[in-house]
Parts: C-alpha cells; sequence; structure tokens
C-alpha cells in the first residue's frame, strides 16, 4: 500500500496517523513529494496546488493556454505548469497525479501515463475528501450560490479568532491572501461542489447550505435528484455534527426538515431568516456602499463592502460556521462562542469588499465602473445586477456574459433570457467550452441567446466584446463581464483601452 506525499510529511513529525477508517499507515521517511496536476489553473485545484506546495511538496502540472485569473496565484507561489497534454511530461518521479474531474482517466494521455507507470492517480475530490477525512473539525460550504464568497468570510473569522486552519474555496479573499496554515490541520474550510455529487466523497462534522437551485443538467435530470443529493451530503454528518441552512431558501429547508425527520442527533440551525432564532436578520439597510446589518442574537451594528442582500445572507451563513467551528472545538455552547464570533465579525467584515471575481471593482477610467462577476446561473446574474443597482444607483449598466456549458444554456434557456433585465444593454460571447464539456447541446448557441434578449448583442470574441463596448460606453455607464468563462479579459482590456484614451 501506497503513502501519499502530502499525508507522508504529517507521518514523518508523528511516525504514524490513525485514520478514522482505524487503518494505520506507517511513516516512510524517504517518501517521493512530487506531484503532477492536471487542469491545475482550475479554481480548486490551484488552491491545492497552493496548499502541498506550501507544505513541501513539489508540484508541477498541465492545462489549456487560455488564461485564467488563477495564473496570478500560481506564478505567485512559484508553480509553473506545461500548456500541453504530452504524455512524457509523466514520468516516474512524480509519486502522485491529481487531476481536475473536467477529465477523463480513459482519455487524457498524462493521466493514462500515469496509470501505466503505477503512479496513484486520484481527483481533485478524492484528494481532497482524503484531506478531510484527515481533519477533526472540517466545515463545508454547499448550495448552488454563494459558496465561495460564504467561504471566504468563514476563512476570515477563523483567522480573526485565531483557528489554525487549511482552506480550499474557489476564489481567494481579496482581505485576506493567504489561508493555509502548515503545520496545524485539526481544522479545515472546504467548499462542497454538488457537480457529479462530488461532495459525497468529504467527511464533513458541519455543513453549511446556502441554498438550492437546479443546476448541472449532465449531472441531474430534475430538482427532485439535486434535493436528494444535497440531503445524502447533509446525512453524512457524524453525531453532535451541524446541520446549517439558509432560512429563506425553500430547497435548503426541506435538506432541513429531512434530517431533522432522520437524525435527531445533529444540531440544525437556521440563518439569515426574520424571526427570532440566534443567526436571524432583524435589521439591514445600504449606508453609503456598505451593506448595514443586525442580528437576533447580539446588539452589535455589523457592516459589509459587498453589494447586495445576498451578500448579507452570506455574512450571517459566515457568523453562524464559525460559531459551529468554536463550538465544535471547545465544547461550548454556539450561544455562549456568539459573542466572540461577533467581535471578529465586526473586526473583519467591513474591510471585505468581496472576492476574485464576485463582483469586483477592478477600476474606473473616464468616469466608467469595470467590474467582473463570476455568476453564470440566472439566479446568481440577477442578484449581482440588483446589487450593482443599489450599490451604483443612476448608472447605466452594460453587461457583458459568456455562457458556460451548452447543457445548462439549454436547460435554463429561458430563464437567462430573464435574468438580464438588470442590465440596459447585453453583450452576449459565443458558448464557452470547458474541459468538461466541449460540443454542443441541442444546437443551442450563444448567438440564440443574444437574439432572444431584446436588449442584447452578439460577439464573436474577447476583441470583438472590448471593441463594441468601448463604442457603446458613455461616461457614467458601469460595465461588468460575467460567467465562468474567460471574458474577464474583456474587462481588463477595456478598463486598460479607457485609462489609454
Amino acid at each position: 500500500m501506497h503513502t501519499d506525499p502530502f499525508f507522508s510529511r504529517k507521518l514523518n513529525k508523528k511516525l504514524c496517523v490513525l485514520f478514522r477508517s482505524r487503518l494505520v499507515i506507517k511513516s516512510n521517511l524517504h517518501s517521493k513529494s512530487r506531484i503532477f496536476m492536471v487542469g491545475i489553473k482550475g479554481a480548486g485545484m490551484s488552491a491545492l496546488a497552493v496548499l502541498l506546495k506550501k507544505n513541501g511538496l513539489s508540484v508541477y502540472g498541465s492545462d489549456s493556454p487560455e488564461y485564467f485569473i488563477t495564473q496570478k496565484k500560481l506564478l505567485a507561489h512559484d508553480i509553473s505548469w506545461a500548456e500541453s497534454d504530452d504524455k512524457q511530461l509523466i514520468t516516474g518521479k512524480y509519486s502522485s497525479l491529481i487531476y481536475s474531474s473536467a477529465y477523463s482517466k480513459n482519455t487524457h494521455p498524462q493521466i493514462i501515463e500515469a496509470l501505466t507507470l503505477g503512479i496513484p492517480v486520484f481527483t481533485y475530490n478524492e484528494y481532497i475528501g482524503k484531506i478531510s477525512k484527515e481533519t477533526n473539525t472540517c466545515c463545508c460550504v454547499a448550495g448552488t450560490h454563494g459558496k465561495t464568497t460564504t467561504s471566504a468570510l468563514i476563512d476570515l473569522l477563523l483567522s480573526e479568532l485565531g483557528i489554525a486552519a487549511y482552506s480550499l474555496f474557489g476564489a481567494q479573499s481579496i482581505v485576506r491572501q493567504e489561508s493555509y496554515d502548515t503545520e496545524n490541520y485539526e481544522t479545515g474550510l472546504i467548499e462542497a461542489c454538488e457537480y457529479r455529487k462530488h461532495f459525497l466523497l468529504l467527511h464533513p462534522e458541519i455543513v453549511l447550505i446556502t441554498n438550492i437551485e437546479f443546476d448541472h443538467p449532465d449531472t441531474y435530470k430534475s430538482l427532485d435528484e439535486v434535493y436528494k443529493s444535497f440531503l445524502e451530503f447533509a446525512l453524512r454528518l457524524p453525531s453532535n455534527g451541524f446541520l446549517l441552512y439558509y432560512a429563506n431558501d425553500p430547497g435548503a429547508k426541506k435538506v432541513a426538515g429531512e434530517v431533522k425527520d432522520i437524525r435527531k442527533d445533529v444540531q440544525i440551525l437556521p440563518f439569515g431568516g426574520s424571526s427570532d432564532d440566534l443567526f436571524s436578520v432583524k435589521h439591514k439597510s445600504l449606508c453609503k456602499g456598505k451593506s448595514v446589518f443586525k442580528l437576533a442574537g447580539s446588539s452589535e451594528v455589523l457592516t459589509i463592502k459587498a453589494p447586495g442582500d445576498y451578500n448579507i445572507n452570506n455574512a450571517v451563513g459566515a457568523i453562524a460556521a464559525a460559531a459551529a467551528v468554536l463550538s465544535n472545538r471547545t465544547g461550548s455552547a454556539v450561544n455562549d462562542v456568539m459573542p466572540q464570533v461577533i467581535e471578529a465579525a465586526k473586526k473583519t467584515f467591513s474591510q471585505f469588499s468581496g472576492c476574485d471575481r464576485r463582483s469586483e471593482r477592478l477600476g474606473e477610467a473616464q468616469n466608467i465602473i469595470v467590474m467582473d462577476d463570476y455568476a453564470h446561473h440566472p439566479t446568481e446574474i440577477a442578484a449581482a445586477l440588483s446589487g450593482i443597482r443599489e450599490f451604483y444607483p443612476g448608472r447605466r449598466v452594460v453587461a457583458d456574459f459568456m455562457p458556460h456549458t451548452y447543457s445548462r444554456t439549454k436547460a435554463l434557456f429561458d430563464d437567462f433570457c430573464k435574468a438580464f433585465s438588470g442590465a440596459e444593454i447585453v453583450l452576449i460571447h459565443p458558448i464557452f467550452s470547458s474541459a468538461r464539456e466541449q460540443r454542443e447541446s441541442g444546437g443551442i448557441t450563444g448567438k440564440d441567446l443574444a437574439e432572444a434578449i431584446p436588449h442584447a448583442v452578439y460577439v464573436k470574441n474577447n476583441e470583438e466584446a472590448c471593441t463594441t463596448a468601448h463604442a457603446l460606453l458613455q461616461s457614467g455607464d458601469l460595465f461588468i463581464t460575467m460567467g465562468a468563462g474567460n471574458n474577464r479579459k474583456t474587462a481588463e482590456m477595456l478598463l486598460a483601452r479607457l485609462e489609454e484614451t
């Protein structure tokens, strides 16, 4: 049986470690420590690459030539990659290969070569599942929307509370750029993805559900299937584990109700509602570019520099999660640790203006604000545009959208057509062909979507989008790129052109 190098380093300190499955793995003082990562520029993969590198492992990988914002994070930690899937890059010097679920082990040359050479191969989700199993208190954030921002806010709170933890989520908080601890793995924070039911590989002590909607039509046939998957995930909680859920979301509320009927040994706490529950919102308002709110369980006024009610909900969920982590670690009741968490929120939330690609303000030139957002589901798009209008009243909004996956565009086509009511003009790109889905589904194209939206213009690429936007924009406008593809490049090109002009 092989010993994975990430865990070997921990074993080298303590000679052995007892897995929860009661399997004892002996230390291998001469274990190799070279990891190859296929799809290394992915959001989760890049975060894992940094975590492994900061733990003393040598990390290299491969990905497509397309630009992704995560490249900055990799380069900042001296991690390089090849823009090639050449199997010759895989040699016996590597102790493990980790690959993004966007790729198939049956077709990708480098994964096939690793299997041929007998190199242990893991999917990203299998690997973080192993890490979560070794964590005493693992907090997993799940939901169709809001996972990354909520995770970033929890990360800030844990840091302020002095809780050493590793964090694996889809973007990095703008306030706190480093969230990895190289010595203490008693606590972990993981963004749990429902795509292909990947979160069922995790071992949580705390589960937070932001919301549940129909998405990933290439995985789920109906909303009911999505519910069942989230229920199965929540039921993975151990005795005395915590289930936190957004009280006003029908899907999250439904799952919490079923867990309550099945598991009497799980602590179930709602957040963000308007009742008298501990984590209910009793007051909220917008004041000078800041969202202001107060909880039922506290007299303190909290502020966050991120737009929209949904970000208040994310912040409240983060407070609930941090309180659950502290309660789990200390054995104290959630009510008793609440003052500490609220104090941490007062110190950190007022400085938090969002994460990379989450209503991120890139700059302003010629009185035109340029922003970027990861929103790729109709609900996310509508919420982001609504929040931006609250923060920047009176500005005309020009949105630039790159649809992500053919199956999602087809399944939610009518919803996408309605989602852009918060923008005066919309630029629509071709559907982004990601590694996980490169063929059209039912003949749906980005041009079809543009033609179905009255105030939309079809653009063929980033360059054409930049030129078109530059011609359309006026002083006082706000321009925002949206989607999970690479159209952030459009915003960066446009801002540079406005600054030059």
